[in-house]
C-alpha cells in the first residue's frame, strides 16, 4: 500500500492562520514550530517560517489567501513499511 506524506514550510507575519491546517489536513511537525505557530502573534513584527506536515500536498494559493506562501515542499508518496507495528483484523 502506499500513502503520501509531505513536510513543508511556509512563511509569513502576523497571526497564524489556524484555518488553513483544518482545511490541509496539516500540523506542525514538532512542539517548537508549534510554538513559533501560536506564540503571541502581536510580537511577530518579522516574518517567521513554521514547519508543517500533511498527507496532503500544500496549495500555495490558499495559504497565499491569508498573506502567508508555501517556501519548501519534501516527500510524496512512499510505500507502507510492513515491519512496523499493525494492528490486523480479529
Amino acid at each position: 500500500m502506499n500513502k503520501s506524506h509531505y513536510v513543508f514550510k511556509v512563511s509569513g507575519y502576523g497571526e497564524f492562520p489556524s484555518a488553513t491546517l483544518k482545511a490541509s489536513g496539516s500540523w506542525p511537525v514538532d512542539r517548537n514550530n508549534g510554538e513559533k505557530a501560536y506564540g503571541d502573534s502581536l510580537c511577530y513584527t518579522e516574518e517567521r517560517t513554521i514547519e508543517l506536515t500533511s498527507a496532503t500536498k500544500p496549495k500555495d494559493s490558499m495559504w497565499r489567501e491569508y498573506g502567508w506562501r508555501v517556501t519548501a515542499i519534501s516527500g510524496g508518496l512512499s510505500k507502507e513499511d510492513y515491519t512496523l507495528y499493525h494492528t490486523w483484523p480479529a
